[in-house]
C-alpha cells in the first residue's frame, strides 16, 4: 500500500510538472532538433563527407533539414563545428532512424566522419518558440547566438518569458529569435 501511495505522488508530481510548463503560446513543440558539437581538423573533408551522404539515395529521401555550422565563439566547449539536425514531429524522428539502420551509404558517412573528428557533445531538444521574419534565412549576416540553461522553476521561468516574448522588444527585433527547450541526453 505504501509502495502505491508513493507511486501516485509521484505521478501526481510529474503530471503537475508538465501543467507547470505548458503555456497559453503553444500546444506543443513546433519542430524537434538535435546536435552534436564536433572538433574538426579538416573542415573541407568533413563539408564533402556529410554532402556525399546527403546525396546518396537514403540521403536525399531523409524527412530532416541538416545544417553544419562554424562555431566563432564557444565559450569553454572546443568544438569548432556543429551539426544541426531538425525533424518536423517525432514521427520523422523514428523514419529517419528507421532509414539508417542498416543502411551501407549511412555506415561508410559514419566510418568517415569519426575519422575526421573529435565528438564533444550532443542534445536533442524540440523548440517550443521561434521568430522567424521574412527574408532571415536569405539574409547576408547568417550569425546566431545559441544560450543552453538550466531552469530550476518553470512556472515561474515561463511566466517570464511570456512576458519578454510579448514584449516590443522581441516582437519588433529586425532578426530571427529562437527559443530553444534543451533535453540534454547524457
Amino acid at each position: 500500500m505504501k509502495k502505491l501511495v508513493c507511486l501516485t505522488l509521484a505521478s501526481l508530481v510529474s503530471l503537475s510538472a508538465v501543467f507547470a510548463q505548458a503555456d497559453h503560446h503553444s500546444a506543443g513543440p513546433l519542430f524537434y532538433g538535435q546536435s552534436i558539437g564536433l572538433v574538426a581538423s579538416d573542415a573541407p573533408a568533413v563539408l564533402s563527407a556529410m554532402d556525399k551522404w546527403r546525396n546518396s539515395e537514403a540521403g536525399k529521401s531523409a524527412p530532416n533539414t541538416v545544417v553544419l555550422l562554424q562555431n566563432i565563439v564557444n565559450g569553454e566547449y572546443k568544438s569548432t563545428h556543429g551539426i544541426n539536425i531538425f525533424y518536423p514531429n517525432g514521427a520523422s524522428m523514428d523514419a529517419s532512424m528507421k532509414l539508417y539502420a542498416g543502411n551501407k551509404d549511412w555506415a561508410d558517412f559514419q566510418k568517415t566522419l569519426s575519422s575526421l573528428v573529435e565528438p564533444e557533445w550532443e542534445n536533442t531538444y524540440s523548440i517550443i518558440r521561434a521568430k522567424v521574419k521574412e527574408g532571415d534565412v536569405s539574409s547576408s549576416n547568417r550569425v546566431s547566438m545559441v544560450y543552453a540553461i538550466t531552469v530550476t522553476d518553470p512556472a515561474g521561468f515561463m511566466m517570464a518569458f511570456d512576458k519578454l516574448w510579448d514584449s516590443s522588444a522581441i516582437q519588433d527585433f529586425p532578426e530571427k529569435s529562437i527559443w530553444d527547450n534543451l533535453l540534454h541526453l547524457a
